[in-house]
């Protein structure tokens, strides 16, 4: 059933042009979903809570808003010792970037559960909002303005697809029209029979003309 549907849809114009259509229609969508991805800071908030495992990590700030961070691959590492002598911190997380996390430390038993973002940098500050260490991530140091999502190439593989599709109609056999395909099934049959029908005619008309023909008495 797959197979024939297959061929049915490569062996017609109109199913052709159709999906070339919808194909091409796809990859504009696509496309045109690129945008600039922007950057969140926080107001300056104290952390609550502060959960690591490995190299991940949760933290919840005051305001109960949650962020996940991976130490390691901030620079210099981000551990909660550095908040000794600080109280307040800024974070910058990526909007685009959310995890539903569930995570309870087995020693406190405390649990955050809920949306997280995902940091890309963090900034804490002394009570006086001064002197401020700022740990980094690669991703913010290349792009600090947020990243650019470009959608294009997805996007251009649906439109080189549809693009196959209008390309294949050229190569399908010309359709042949009533008057060729009847022309033709006559071929099939045999030219004669054109002569045939002409020699019937023909003979049905002859009549002989000589000698006279005595016309019948009408007396008696």
């Amino acid at each position: 059933m797959v197979r024939h549907f297959f061929h049915y849809l490569f062996s017609h114009r109109w199913s052709l042009l159709l999906c070339g259509l919808l194909l091409l229609t796809l990859g504009l969508l696509i496309g045109s979903t690129s945008h600039q991805i922007t950057y969140q800071s926080t107001q300056y908030e104290a952390m609550k809570h502060y959960l690591h495992s490995d190299n991940n990590a949760y933290l919840q700030l005051e305001d109960d808003s949650l962020y996940f961070l991976y130490p390691d691959d901030l620079n210099p590492t981000f551990t909660p010792d550095v908040l000794q002598g600080y109280s307040l911190l800024v974070v910058t997380y990526d909007t685009q970037d959310m995890l539903t996390i569930d995570k309870t430390a087995f020693n406190t038993g405390t649990n955050l559960n809920g949306s997280a973002y995902h940091v890309v940098q963090i900034a804490v500050y002394d009570e006086n909002k001064k002197n401020p260490l700022i740990f980094t991530s690669d991703a913010y140091q290349k792009n600090p303005h947020g990243p650019y999502k470009n959608n294009w190439f997805a996007g251009g593989f649906f439109m080189l697809l549809g693009l196959a599709f209008f390309i294949r109609i050229f190569f399908l056999p010309r359709p042949i029209k009533k008057k060729e395909a009847v022309e033709e099934a006559m071929e099939q049959l045999g030219m004669s029979l054109p002569v045939a029908t002409s020699q019937f005619y023909q003979k049905a008309m002859v009549q002989e003309s000589w000698p006279p023909q005595e016309l019948p008495s009408t007396h008696e």
